[in-house]
């Protein structure tokens, strides 16, 4: 069994824009600095390019970070937008960090994967800090199957639960023999239907969790990176010249 192991498990985070709302995230280093990937929906409220704070959960406790949000959708997050972004901090990159790989390549109909995250963060999950993870809580991981491929959505056969969202989706690459982040949890499909009850003609609904969930493709975000990396680039060689 591929599992997920150590550098991915503790390159997952717990972020919040404002310490109430929550999500998770994948920090990957650009730059010497670390970016979070998440999805869109969980900075909602913040604006593309521009920096303000956000909340990592460490020691028991948000920790305000000073961040700048970059969405794939190249605006502010609004509904119906491609739900993935990712978050520039200066938090620095230690040395001899491993290498996580983002590449949907290679992932196939059928394949398992696995999803990371802190699912119902604050409510019914108490998630307390670890000291072998440098006081940050582990995430929970769960496994599904691929069920769909409809770029650049991935359509997964797993429960997904509030606090997945912007999560990694980690794959096997039998190809290549090596583990990869194919993409980002953004949410699951409802499923709806009517309460049939004899004493009443009044029409009742229920709406619960298929079971199918919803990732974005990691491309936009690669694509997203390269951009950030060649305006660094430029501004450095400006700076110089």
């Amino acid at each position: 069994m591929h599992v997920p192991t150590n550098e991915i498990i503790q390159r997952v985070f717990a972020i919040s824009p404002d310490a109430q709302c929550f999500g998770s995230a994948l920090a990957y280093p650009v730059n010497g600095f670390f970016y979070f990937i998440t999805a869109a929906h969980v900075l909602e409220g913040m604006q593309h390019g521009v920096s303000s704070e956000i909340h990592i959960f460490r020691e028991n406790n948000w920790t305000e970070v000073t961040a700048t949000p970059f969405f794939a959708a190249r605006r502010s997050y609004q509904a119906g937008d491609m739900d993935i972004a990712i978050v520039q901090t200066t938090i620095p990159v230690p040395a001899n960090e491993p290498e996580i790989v983002l590449d949907a390549g290679g992932v196939i109909f059928g394949q398992d994967v696995y999803f990371l995250g802190f699912p119902y963060f604050g409510s019914s999950i108490d998630h307390k800090a670890e000291a072998f993870n440098a006081g940050y809580p582990i995430p929970f991981v769960k496994k599904a199957t691929v069920a769909a491929l409809q770029y650049p959505l991935i359509y997964l056969d797993g429960h997904n639960n509030p606090g997945f969202s912007g999560g990694p989706v980690m794959f096997w690459d039998y190809n290549q023999n090596r583990r990869k982040i194919c993409g980002v949890i953004s949410a699951y499909l409802n499923h709806t239907g009517e309460i049939k009850r004899i004493e009443t003609t009044t029409k009742e609904f229920y709406q619960e969790n298929s079971g199918i969930g919803i990732a974005y493709s990691i491309k936009p975000i690669v694509d997203l990176i390269d951009d950030l990396r060649q305006s660094s680039d430029n501004n450095s060689r400006q700076a110089s010249s």
